[in-house]
């Protein structure tokens, strides 16, 4: 029963986005809300699969970090603004709690798969860790993280969408534990143009560890892989954590009284353009890796 009360506001909610957002636009912004991906078209899958963009269509570590963040941040900031409660309680770890819940709640409405289910358990131990002055990011988390997946569901270990899900942020868990990118990453006294560069530079490193991770694994289940995923990633994994997703969480709360129709064109402009660098990305020769089946010895 109460997963048919989860379903039903699923529904309604890739429902009136739809509704508001017509087109690719609005099937694509109904997955980032709700998890609904039945509307997208198979031209727009396609793409956004050869151009190694597939996972930001998946709710995973992306889109449940955006949500925690989003409610750790407004959290603390509005928090402080109360000097009885900022002087006698430690606003971190109250913030801490108010992500965790934004993370469960997006994680249960979103349909709570696999890799949701990952992101979000790993980003509650990592919010755990940084409330007890421990380091978040390590592979004791993802140890964690796959320990309760493979215990509710064990079956999903074979399954490309565990697979790739756990390589990938192995991949990542494993780069920046390295102490040369530490360094790199560390604070230091820039401008803020240095900064940004220093950060796209790195996140196109970081591109290019998970094609290699995920290569072997998607030829394996898929049969094709993009391979130019690391460029198109440079400027589509910004453009949906900070435009995209604040935007449509911003319409959904103007919506509650009338007002986001504007935010609702920005938002179509945003995924317009997603869309477009993904069917860009896919068109371009060679953007394509295709393998006839390979053995299951050869995969191992």
């Amino acid at each position: 029963r109460q997963d048919d009360g989860i379903a039903t506001i699923q529904r309604a909610l890739s429902g009136h986005v739809r509704g508001e957002l017509g087109g690719a636009p609005g099937s694509i912004a109904a997955a980032f809300a709700s998890g609904d991906r039945g509307a997208i078209s198979r031209a727009d899958e396609d793409a956004m699969r050869d151009a190694g963009l597939t996972h930001l269509l998946s709710i995973s570590g992306l889109h449940v970090s955006a949500v925690i963040a989003a409610g750790y941040i407004l959290a603390l900031k509005l928090l402080a603004l109360w000097p009885a409660l900022a002087l006698r309680v430690r606003l971190p770890i109250v913030a801490a709690g108010v992500g965790a819940l934004a993370g469960i709640g997006y994680t249960l409405l979103t349909g709570a798969e696999v890799p949701t289910v990952r992101s979000c358990v790993a980003a509650l131990l990592v919010l755990i860790a940084l409330a007890l002055g421990r380091e978040g990011l390590c592979l004791r988390m993802v140890a964690v993280a796959a320990f309760v997946v493979l215990l509710l569901w064990p079956e999903s270990l074979i399954g490309p969408s565990f697979q790739m899900s756990f390589a990938a942020v192995m991949a990542i868990v494993a780069l920046h534990n390295t102490e040369r990118v530490k360094a790199f990453l560390a604070p230091r006294e820039e401008s803020w143009i240095a900064t940004v560069l220093r950060r796209g530079f790195m996140l196109l490193v970081t591109g290019f560890v998970i094609e290699i991770a995920l290569m072997p694994i998607v030829l394996f289940h898929f049969h094709r892989a993009g391979v130019y995923g690391a460029f198109a990633n440079v400027i589509a994994i910004p453009l949906v954590t900070f435009v995209s997703m604040p935007l449509i969480a911003i319409a959904l709360a103007l919506d509650t009284i009338g007002l986001g129709w504007p935010v609702w064109w920005l938002v179509g402009q945003s995924l317009d353009l997603l869309l477009g660098i993904a069917h860009w990305t896919a068109a371009q020769p060679g953007s394509v890796k295709l393998m006839p089946q390979m053995s299951g010895l050869a995969f191992a």
